[in-house]
């Protein structure tokens, strides 16, 4: 037998991952990362990222998908992928939709060790991105899976944590006034 190893991932890009159906413009996720750069300046850059962190999104990606499936299988037809939502001349890309129950559904892959506790920092991001798309769609409600590939760093081995959320109308139009203050700010 003879192997050679190939290259081709040298050509994989976070562009070439991106869905060709994303608007320009401005996105929560930027205006999200645009935060996290001033909160936390060494690990959060402008720069692409390298080949690791594009496999990373690419896990990702995947893991949102086979979820997808999983509730569908689970609750045919009653959660779906939205598509983009704007407000404000912000733009969001839910990954899932309960119109029956007003929830928001999103789905988050980490290397992040699990913390129960959703009011911990380092789940800051994705909680201002729940906020961010519940005020955007006038709903409260939210349910957030989030796979934790190394799971609690003790032996756990991976875990996959659903946790329902419910924010005041308050909290939310704080968040989207933060948002809109980061907007702002980039503007400047």
């Amino acid at each position: 037998m003879i192997v050679t190893p190939r290259d081709d991932l040298a050509e994989i890009s976070l562009d070439s991952l991106s869905s060709s159906d994303r608007s320009p413009g401005l996105h929560v996720s930027g205006l999200i990362r645009r935060l996290m750069q001033r909160l936390e300046p060494g690990k959060y850059s402008d720069d692409e990222p390298d080949i690791t962190g594009v496999l990373r999104m690419l896990l990702g990606m995947a893991f949102e998908d086979k979820l997808e499936w999983l509730l569908d299988r689970r609750w045919p037809g009653r959660i779906v992928r939205p598509g983009e939502i704007e407000r404000d001349g912000i733009v969001g890309s839910p990954d899932g939709v309960d119109i029956n129950e007003e929830r928001l559904y999103e789905y988050k892959l980490t290397w992040m060790k699990y913390e129960p506790d959703l009011e911990h920092q380092k789940y800051w991001k994705y909680i201002v991105q729940i906020k961010a798309y519940l005020a955007m769609l006038g709903w409260t409600r939210a349910c957030l899976w989030i796979y934790f590939v190394d799971g609690d760093y003790r032996g756990s081995g991976p875990l996959l944590k659903p946790f329902d959320l419910e924010f005041s109308q308050q909290e939310l139009a704080e968040a989207w006034a933060m948002l809109l203050g980061a907007r702002e700010a980039a503007d400047a």
